[in-house]
């Protein structure tokens, strides 16, 4: 069987592809989180835009419940 060397220790090819495979994997649930990150601040900056443009302060309290704190001009 094929053997590599990872810190100095032979390990086998099957733990190699799992530890491969979960590194991929956390790579891919980050992409994941910093996607809908994004996302939510992109939400929230057209929010607080919105109430800008309205003097909703209402809708800035709520911002600031839901989620960044937002400062009132």
């Amino acid at each position: 069987m094929y053997t590599g060397f990872c810190d100095n220790r032979r390990v086998h090819r099957s733990f190699i592809k799992s530890w491969v495979t979960e590194k991929l994997f956390n790579v891919r649930s980050m992409i994941i989180i910093l996607n809908a990150t994004a996302s939510l601040k992109h939400i929230y900056n057209e929010q607080y835009i919105a109430a800008l443009l309205t003097n909703d302060y209402e809708h800035k309290l709520k911002i600031t419940v839901d989620g960044p704190v937002w400062r009132t001009l």
